[in-house]
């Protein structure tokens, strides 16, 4: 428990940032829970989420997405296994902005995350190998994405 006169000193929950991150993660939850009830009675395939990060400014930031197995068109993918890299191509379904196409990678899993104004999409793929987190390379022009990662040192 915390003391009352310790309570402002060097407590990380007591952070308005900390705080306010903490809100939003709860009212995202919150509003995940009273739509996926409805949505898994329907019997209805779908996909809920949101993740943090930290943003280029040093800021945290609030990644919510959604999926629904309904709405899922074909996405093209190649995965190229080669000495020391993974290399990955999809061909999107639809036109989107590169500022609105987020890619992550965590260890052996490419994320690819789409929050344009119109559509969404994401995808989780995974990767025949672990790779390097902070090799993440990746272009876009004309619906196709291309992914470059290094593997792990011990990989090769």
């Amino acid at each position: 428990m915390i003391d009352d006169k310790d309570e402002g000193r060097d407590n990380p929950f007591n952070d308005e940032e900390f705080q306010r991150i903490l809100h939003e993660m709860e009212r995202l939850v919150e509003d995940a829970f009273k739509t996926s009830l409805e949505e898994w009675k329907s019997g209805k395939t779908f996909v809920k989420g949101f993740a943090v990060r930290m943003g280029p400014d040093g800021e945290p930031q609030i990644d919510e997405f959604t999926h629904d197995a309904a709405d899922e068109e074909e996405v093209e993918t190649d995965v190229i296994e080669g000495i020391d890299s993974v290399a990955v191509t999809l061909s999107l379904p639809f036109m989107a902005h590169p500022e609105d196409i987020d890619v992550y990678v965590d260890r052996q899993t490419l994320e690819i995350a789409i929050d344009d104004p119109e559509r969404t999409m994401y995808r989780a793929l995974a990767l025949p190998c672990p790779v390097r987190e902070n090799s993440l390379c990746y272009t876009y022009k004309n619906r196709v994405l291309d992914v470059e990662l290094q593997k792990q040192d011990d990989q090769y």
